[in-house]
């Protein structure tokens, strides 16, 4: 720890957006908040260029709680600058200009985006800490160019935060982006939601399995997966297994008689409505999990294959 006075330290605490970082499959004890769907609202202490997170000692050490921490560091963003300029390839998007990795960050900021002049209503993307895209809601060309961007830097950056486009609610707070039924980018945005949920339970279904082969200990954990369906758009799909499942739009059961192989793909309410003593909440994990403790009877089995949306034999 810098031996300086948490008087002397305090400027130099500053907000970070973040996913779960994770340990043994759970969230790391780190100085958060929850800010918007599967991410939080991190404090970091920044010192000779480098930002560390805090963790909870740290705010024993401090004496503050949690909230104390970050509105200090909030209030030290908000004395930054926050110029933006039109995007050089996508026309309608604006980006922040500041280099100073706190772009992601500045959703933060109370009215940030209600305060900008140029537009009566914005979309944001925030795919990294380094970028904060933006663009009007009325204009869907420029929304689009805005996930494109989005979605590109999401995927190349090591430090990933969301694919998800967010805009404000109606209370004025940030909120991901919803779009009507009709509207031509929904299953893109679908898309990004599915990815995002896909993205999370693979950082934590690897987490999970790291721990449990440096314990020696056999665990099954099924693959979360977004993909395309004719009726649903996109969707997230996973195995029903007995292990650790993720929570998903759609599950596949597959089961043998004798030499044959039959599956069925159903919608996981029905799951749970038809076959509901099979699988049971596991753990404090987020995004959650499930343990699928045996495998639906002859009856249930039936029952699904009733209400399938895709089976083979």
């Amino acid at each position: 720890m810098i031996e300086l006075s948490f008087d002397e330290l305090k400027a130099r605490l500053f907000p970070l957006v973040r996913s779960t970082t994770y340990r043994a499959g759970l969230a790391l004890p780190l100085v958060r908040a929850p800010f918007l769907p599967l991410l939080y609202a991190h404090v970091a202490l920044e010192h000779e260029g480098v930002r560390r997170l805090l963790v909870p000692e740290d705010a024993a050490l401090f004496g503050k709680t949690f909230s104390e921490l970050l509105a200090i560091a909030v209030g030290n963003l908000a004395l930054l600058d926050h110029e933006l300029e039109a995007h050089p390839d996508a026309p309608g998007v604006m980006r922040l200009a500041n280099d100073d990795g706190l772009q992601a960050a500045r959703l933060l900021l109370p009215g940030f985006l209600a305060k900008i002049p140029e537009l009566e209503g914005a979309v944001a993307a925030i795919p990294n800490a380094a970028t904060l895209l933006i663009a009007p809601i009325a204009d869907a060309a420029a929304v689009e160019r805005l996930l494109d961007l989005s979605e590109a830097a999401w995927r190349e950056h090591p430090a990933a935060i969301s694919p998800v486009p967010y805009t404000l609610a109606d209370d004025g707070a940030v909120a991901e982006l919803s779009l009507s039924m009709q509207h031509p980018l929904r299953d893109r945005l679908r898309r990004a939601h599915a990815e995002l949920l896909t993205h999370a339970y693979g950082e934590q279904r690897q987490s999970l399995l790291e721990a449990a082969a440096e314990r020696g200990v056999d665990l099954e954990v099924a693959i979360c997966a977004a993909t395309s369906h004719p009726d649903f758009g996109t969707v997230t799909t996973t195995q029903l297994i007995e292990g650790l499942m993720p929570l998903t739009d759609l599950v596949f059961v597959v089961w043998h008689d004798g030499d044959e192989e039959h599956a069925v793909l159903v919608e996981r309410e029905d799951l749970h409505r038809i076959a509901p003593s099979r699988l049971v909440p596991a753990g404090d994990f987020e995004p959650p999990l499930f343990a699928a403790v045996s495998f639906p009877n002859d009856h249930e089995i039936a029952a699904l294959r009733a209400v399938a949306v895709w089976s083979a034999r």
